[in-house]
C-alpha cells in the first residue's frame, strides 16, 4: 500500500534516528531490528526512486542522531558559527547516507518476492553499504549497525564475523521480519523461524569463549585533566606533555592506557615539538613482542631491550587519576620487531 510520501519520508528519518538509542542503552538492541524491518516493509512496495529517498532519509536520521556531538566540536571549540556547524553535520550525514540510499535502490530493483532470497539480497546490499561507508575515502564507521548488538544474542558472532558481519545478520533478520506481510499466511512461519534462527542460534551454538587466557596483565588507566578548549593551546603543551610523561613513567601497570588525545599532536608533530619525548618512556616490560598501530613513535632503543607498551585508549577512571588492575587476561607472543613505546589513536 502506497502512503503519502511526506509522511513516509518523515517516519523514515525518525526511525533511523530512534534506533541509535541502542548504542547508548544496549538493552534496546531490538530497536535496529524493528527499524530495519519497517524499512524493508516499505521498500517492498516502493519504486526504485522512492526506495532511494527512503534509504537516504533513514540513513541521514541515523547518522545525525549518532554524530550530533560534532556540532559541539565545531561550534564550541572550533569557533564555527552555529548555523554552519549544523549544516556541516547535516551535510556529512547526508553524504554518508548515499551508500544506504544506493543499497535500498538496489534492493527495490532486484528483489524477487521470495522470502529468503530477498532477505539475503537485503543483507548483502546492507553489508556493502556499511563496508563502503567504513572504508572508502578513509572511511567513517561510526555507529555501524553491528555496534548496537553488543548485549544482544548476535554478539556471539563478533569474534568470527566482526561488526560488519553482525550488521549483515541483523539486516537479514530485519528483512525476514519485514517480509512477514508479503508472504502467504501459510508460509509466515518460515519468516518467523528465519528471524528466530538468525537471533538465537549464535548464542546457542557460538563458542563460549573465543580466546584462551595464558597469563595475567596489570593495567594502569591514566586520565588527563585538561580542559577541551586548552588541550590544543601551544603555550600549554609543554606542561601537559611533561606531566603526562612523568605520569606514564610512574604508572605501575605493565599496560598503560590513556585517552586517545592525551597527546594532542600527530606523530610527526610530536617529533618536531618535543624530540625524543618517547625515549624516557621506554621502561622495562616482560613482553618485548607487543605491537602498535600506525600512530606510534618508535623509541630509539636496542631491539633486545624490552620496554613497556603505552597505549592511548579512552579509559573511565576519575579525572586526574591513575587506576590499576591486574585482572586482565592476555595472550603471549614474540616478535622480531624492535622494541618501542607507542600511542594508539
Amino acid at each position: 500500500m502506497r502512503r503519502p510520501l511526506a509522511a513516509e519520508a518523515a517516519l523514515a528519518a525518525v526511525l533511523g534516528a530512534l534506533q541509535t538509542l541502542a548504542y547508548v542503552h544496549t538493552a534496546f538492541w531490538w530497536l535496529p531490528l524493528l527499524a530495519g524491518a519497517w524499512l524493508v516493509y516499505r521498500l517492498n512496495c516502493a519504486s526504485v526512486r522512492r526506495a532511494t529517498l527512503l534509504g537516504w532519509l533513514f540513513g541521514t536520521g541515523w547518522l545525525v542522531a549518532g554524530v550530533w556531538w560534532l556540532f559541539i566540536s565545531m561550534h564550541r571549540y572550533g569557533g564555527l558559527p552555529a548555523w554552519l556547524a549544523v549544516l556541516a553535520v547535516l551535510a556529512l550525514a547526508g553524504a554518508l547516507s548515499l551508500y544506504l540510499a544506493a543499497a535500498c535502490a538496489a534492493y527495490a530493483r532486484w528483489r524477487r518476492g521470495t522470502l529468503l532470497v530477498d532477505a539475503a539480497l537485503f543483507a548483502a546490499v546492507w553489508l556493502l553499504a556499511e563496508l563502503a561507508r567504513g572504508v572508502l575515502f578513509t572511511g567513517f564507521p561510526w555507529v555501524a549497525s553491528g555496534y548496537s548488538q553488543v548485549d544482544a544474542p548476535l554478539a556471539a558472532l563478533a569474534p568470527w564475523m566482526g561488526v560488519y558481519g553482525i550488521g549483515a545478520v541483523l539486516a537479514f533478520a530485519a528483512a525476514c521480519l519485514g517480509n512477514l506481510g508479503q508472504v502467504m499466511p501459510g508460509r509466515r512461519w518460515l519468516s518467523a523461524a528465519a528471524v528466530l534462527c538468525a537471533l538465537a542460534l549464535p548464542g546457542v551454538v557460538g563458542p563460549a569463549t573465543f580466546t584462551k587466557p595464558v597469563a595475567r596483565l596489570s593495567v594502569s588507566l591514566v586520565q588527563t585533566n585538561v580542559a577541551q578548549d586548552e588541550k590544543f593551546a601551544v603555550e600549554r603543551l609543554p606542561d601537559a606533555l611533561a606531566w603526562l610523561q612523568d605520569t606514564l613513567r610512574a604508572a605501575p601497570g605493565e599496560l598503560v592506557l590513556a585517552p586517545e588525545t592525551s597527546i594532542p599532536l600527530l606523530p610527526d608533530q610530536l617529533g618536531e615539538f618535543a624530540p625524543g619525548w618517547w625515549t624516557p618512556c621506554a621502561l622495562t616490560s616482560p613482553d618485548p613482542g607487543a605491537t602498535c598501530s600506525w600512530a606510534c613513535r618508535w623509541a630509539t632503543t636496542p631491539a633486545a631491550t624490552p620496554i613497556r607498551w603505552l597505549a592511548c585508549h579512552p579509559p573511565r577512571p576519575r579525572v586526574g587519576s591513575i587506576a590499576t588492575t591486574s585482572t586482565t587476561s592476555c595472550r603471549s607472543g614474540r616478535s622480531s620487531r624492535p622494541a618501542f613505546a607507542g600511542s594508539l589513536n
